[in-house]
C-alpha cells in the first residue's frame, strides 16, 4: 500500500524525484539548495539576456525605419536578422526566467504554476540548445575556416555596410576570429543554462522530454520525406532508373518508425509525460 501511495504521488509531479523541491528555503547542505542556486543563476543570466535582446530589437527596428520598405529582402539583411534574432533571443530568456522564478512557488502539488514552469523551462532548454549548435557553427567558420566567412562577407558586404558604415570590409574580416571565440563563449554560457534548467526540472525527466521532442521532429522529417519521394518532380532525380526518390522514401519510412519506436519508449517509461 505504501509503494502504491508513493508511486500515485510521484505520477502527480510535474518534475523527477532525483531533485525535490521539498524544504527549497532550508540552509546550504541539502540536495534542494543546489536546485535554488540553479534556479537564481538562470533568473539572473535570462533577465541579462531579455535587456540584451530587447536592445538589439530596438536596434534593428531603429534602422529598418531608415530602410525603404522595398530594399529589406528576407533575413539575409543584417537589420532583419537582428529584429528575427533579438525577438527569438527575448521569447527564450522569457520563458526560462519566468519557468525557473514559477518553479520557486511550487510546493509539491498538481497546481498549474508548476505545470507551466515545467513548459517553459522545457521549450527554453530545447531552443537554447538549438542556439548552442547555431553557434557552434558559427565558431567553428570563423575560427577553422575563415576563407568561406571572408567570402560570406564580401557576398554580404552591401547589406552589411549599410548597418556598420564601414568602407573597408578587411576591417570586418581582421576580427572573423573574435567573432568565432564570442561565438563559443556564448555556446558555453547557453550549455550551462541548459545544465542548470536540467537541474531545476530533474535530469531524469528533462532526458525523456528531450527524447520524446527529438522523436517526434524525426518522425515530422521521415513523414516529409516520403511525400518528396512522392512528388513528381524527384521521379527524374538519379541515374537512368530514378533511384534516389526510393532511396529517400526508404530512409523516411525508416526515420518513422524509429522515431514512433522512441516516442512510444520515452512516453511509456516516463509516468510524467
Amino acid at each position: 500500500m505504501r509503494r502504491s501511495e508513493d508511486y500515485g504521488r510521484g505520477r502527480g509531479r510535474r518534475y523527477s524525484d532525483d531533485y525535490s523541491d521539498d524544504g527549497w528555503d532550508r540552509p546550504r547542505g541539502n540536495a534542494s539548495s543546489s536546485t535554488v542556486v540553479s534556479r537564481c543563476i538562470l533568473m539572473i543570466v535570462n533577465a541579462l539576456s531579455i535587456a540584451f535582446g530587447c536592445v538589439m530589437i530596438y536596434a534593428g527596428a531603429t534602422a529598418l525605419m531608415e530602410q525603404n520598405i522595398e530594399d529589406l529582402g528576407g533575413l539575409e539583411q543584417p537589420v532583419v536578422f537582428l529584429v528575427a534574432f533579438g525577438s527569438i533571443l527575448t521569447f527564450l530568456s522569457l520563458c526560462g526566467f519566468l519557468g525557473a522564478c514559477c518553479a520557486i512557488r511550487r510546493d509539491g502539488s498538481s497546481k498549474i504554476d508548476g505545470c507551466c514552469a515545467d513548459r517553459a523551462l522545457m521549450i527554453y532548454y530545447v531552443g537554447i540548445m538549438t542556439l548552442c549548435a547555431c553557434m557552434l557553427y558559427g565558431g567553428v567558420l570563423c575560427l577553422m575556416y575563415k576563407d568561406k566567412a571572408s567570402e560570406y562577407v564580401d557576398i554580404y558586404w552591401t547589406a552589411i555596410n549599410e548597418v556598420f558604415d564601414q568602407p573597408d570590409p578587411d576591417a570586418i574580416k581582421g576580427h572573423l576570429r573574435d567573432g568565432g571565440v564570442i561565438c563559443l563563449i556564448g555556446m558555453f554560457v547557453n550549455l550551462l543554462c541548459a545544465h542548470f534548467s536540467a537541474k531545476v526540472m530533474g535530469y531524469q525527466h528533462t532526458a525523456r522530454r528531450t527524447m520524446l521532442t527529438s522523436n517526434m521532429v524525426g518522425l515530422v522529417l521521415g513523414v516529409l520525406l516520403i511525400v518528396l519521394a512522392f512528388l513528381p518532380g524527384s521521379r527524374e532525380m538519379g541515374v537512368k532508373d530514378g533511384y534516389l526518390p526510393h532511396v529517400i522514401g526508404s530512409l523516411g519510412i525508416l526515420a518513422s518508425l524509429l522515431s514512433v519506436a522512441g516516442v512510444l519508449g520515452a512516453f511509456f517509461l516516463s509516468p510524467c509525460l
